[in-house]
């Protein structure tokens, strides 16, 4: 049998230029293959969250699964999209469709509705309470949606979250294939316990997976496409990384494609995607980014120049009186390399009003993190105001271990519409340099020797107040990712003291995160939709 795996980059709401990407690949692909498949949801994107629950939007739905019927004429389709439920429970499922003959032949209904991290699904759809079995050009084929196949995995702990297992009425040897379409987010680390958990899946179950995902970003989450086949056991296909298209596995010829790929890589893809699909579909069409002469701008700028092109993105230099000539020359050396337009606005004069104004106030004895974050929020009013005038997006350019400890400035360099390297901890933004570097020096060699500083005070360096990052960021994933308390990251060997004040900077700043803006997911926790805690708690639980 010959399949089409149609890896789609579909953007939520959009059902008219969804279903015309959908009908552009049905009718390049007929003739070609027998069954082509759509990832889940892929009429409508996922996730939709609350369009769902406006009636209109759903009826239009209906609508354009009458129009994707009319073209499975001369192929079959596997289509992923929602029906109504017309009984008791939620108001809708979320639905595989096997459209054939321009009939709608066989609907499977998702029985496994996932309601952690980023998903919430329980709050739109019933659950399916049967798996859909039938046979296709003398195939026994079982349709299944994402979750529905994750029942009895061990990856990230899904093990016993599910009462029932949908696959559990497989017996081996019963189905010739088994496709599961996905809205499955990237996350570093996970593409590799997908193909153990799923190798041993359809050794069990004697048969072969056909594994088709979307591809994308949309808002935080980037889906990463890499759809696969597995037949008992061993993987066979797996299609490409972070890109759209149309791709056909022939089920009676012998073909093994199995890309290289490394987790740096999938990193920078993953950025590269988010960036360029939230402007793409925000209606963007160039970034602002503060070059500070640091790594953590200097790797914003670089992604965004790889996503959006050079002359897409302005950069803007704003020393202080601490800014060193150092920090200058490096960023100049940046915006150079990577052929940016650069502005240059000093904050000094700017700075100097600011504490005239403040001083009758403050009495002369203006507190040093005042000035410190005042200059920040200088920095901040001046990019918004390019932002706001020339309608730039403004990236931030704060990481995750200073995104966890509060080590950002409100109103400052906390302002963004986008923040893109916040699930990136300070240790990963320097490997993510070193690849940028790889092939040439686009990041000065300078910028990956220097201490890191925020230049808001004289010889300030983050290790004044901070572990080394090696340290930090080792606590920072085994309390944020790993979800382990103090007593057990401390049990591993790691300073007392520095875990607690760790642990409690999290912990007493998540107000600062909650007005953050949303940044690209790309580990297994990220702040944002998929992290949910109190601001205002007890700091003693644990």
């Amino acid at each position: 049998m010959r399949f089409a795996f149609i890896q789609l980059n579909p953007t939520i709401g959009d059902l008219e230029g969804n279903y015309k990407k959908i009908a552009s690949a049905l009718s390049s692909l007929e003739d070609k293959v027998d069954l082509a498949i759509l990832p889940e949801m892929s009429l409508l994107g996922y996730p939709p969250k609350d369009l769902l629950e406006r009636p209109e939007f759903v009826d239009a739905i209906d609508k354009y699964i009458s129009k994707i019927l009319k073209l499975s004429k001369k192929l079959a389709v596997v289509l992923g999209a929602v029906r109504k439920n017309t009984h008791a429970g939620r108001s809708l499922f979320n639905s595989a469709f096997f459209l054939h003959n321009e009939k709608i032949c066989h609907i499977h209904d998702k029985m496994l509705l996932p309601y952690y991290d980023v998903f919430d699904e329980n709050r739109y759809f019933e659950p399916g309470n049967t798996l859909s079995v039938f046979e296709f050009m003398g195939k026994k084929i079982a349709l299944t949606v994402c979750e529905d196949i994750w029942a009895k995995t061990e990856l990230l702990g899904f093990a016993g979250r599910y009462k029932t297992d949908p696959l559990s009425e497989i017996k081996p040897e019963s189905i010739d294939y088994l496709i599961n379409i996905s809205a499955s987010p990237f996350s570093k680390k996970k593409f590799d316990g997908k193909m153990k958990v799923f190798s041993e899946l359809t050794q069990k179950l004697k048969t072969t997976l056909i594994y088709v995902n979307t591809v994308g970003a949309n808002d935080e989450i980037v889906f990463d496409g890499r759809s696969f086949v597995i037949d008992n056991g061993k993987p066979v296909k797996i299609c490409p990384a972070f890109k759209e298209g149309c791709f056909i596995y022939d089920s009676d010829k012998s073909e093994i494609v199995l890309p290289q790929r490394t987790e740096i890589e999938d990193i920078y893809n993953a950025l590269i995607l988010g960036l360029s699909d939230y402007c793409k579909k925000t209606g963007f069409r160039k970034v602002i980014v503060g070059l500070s002469g640091g790594i953590d701008s200097a790797v914003t700028a670089a992604i965004a120049a790889a996503a959006l092109g050079s002359d897409n993105v302005k950069a803007i230099m704003m020393p202080s009186r601490f800014t060193s000539d150092e920090s200058t020359k490096d960023a100049m050396a940046l915006a150079e390399n990577l052929e940016l337009e650069l502005f240059n606005l000093p904050i000094e004069e700017i700075f100097t009003q600011f504490l005239s104004v403040l001083n009758p106030i403050f009495e002369n004895e203006t507190k040093e993190i005042t000035k410190e974050n005042l200059q920040a929020r200088i920095r901040g009013v001046l990019l918004m105001a390019l932002s706001n005038n020339f309608g730039w997006l403004l990236l931030s350019t704060g990481n995750k271990s200073e995104m966890a400890v509060g080590y950002t400035t409100l109103y400052g360099d906390l302002a963004g519409g986008l923040a893109l390297i916040s699930d990136l901890y300070k240790t990963e933004v320097y490997r993510l340099a070193n690849f940028l570097n790889r092939d040439r020096g686009i990041i000065p060699e300078n910028i990956l020797k220097k201490a890191p500083s925020a230049e808001l005070a004289p010889n300030q360096k983050d290790q004044d107040t901070l572990p080394e990052y090696e340290i930090l960021d080792r606590i920072l994933e085994l309390y944020l990712e790993e979800l382990k308390v103090p007593k057990a990251i401390i049990d591993l060997g790691i300073d007392s003291a520095t875990v607690r004040k760790v642990v409690e900077l999290v912990d007493r700043n998540e107000y600062k995160r909650r007005q953050a803006p949303p940044g690209i997911k790309i580990s297994v926790k990220a702040f944002g939709y998929g992290r949910r805690y109190p601001i205002a708690k007890s700091h003693g639980i644990f």
